[in-house]
């Protein structure tokens, strides 16, 4: 598990805010870009991760996404999914732009 959660944290590329503040008890993560992994689901604590803008998962054989990624992932702009074995994405994905 403790292995799972720091591949989880090394793919993140941008942290926010200022990780390395101690006076910040906890930091987040805006871009994550995993590749060639080994997970056929996203661990959990990927959801905690709520500040993605940028979301590449790439190379694995990643079946599922977390069914709320869309309700979490408020700020989410952009999701690269490339070369995994995903059969669907979550209905929570589905975004309405009212103009």
């Amino acid at each position: 598990c403790d292995n799972t959660l720091n591949a989880l944290w090394q793919g993140c590329k941008v942290k926010v805010p200022f990780c390395t503040n101690p006076f910040q008890p906890s930091c987040n993560c805006a871009v994550l870009s995993i590749k060639q992994h080994n997970w056929t689901a996203m661990p959990p604590a990927f959801t905690s991760m709520n500040a993605l803008k940028t979301v590449r998962i790439m190379h694995g054989p990643l079946q599922h996404l977390p069914s709320d990624m869309g309700y979490v992932f408020k700020s989410l702009s952009s999701l690269t999914v490339d070369f995994n074995r995903l059969r669907n994405l979550p209905a929570s994905l589905v975004f309405v732009r009212i103009f």
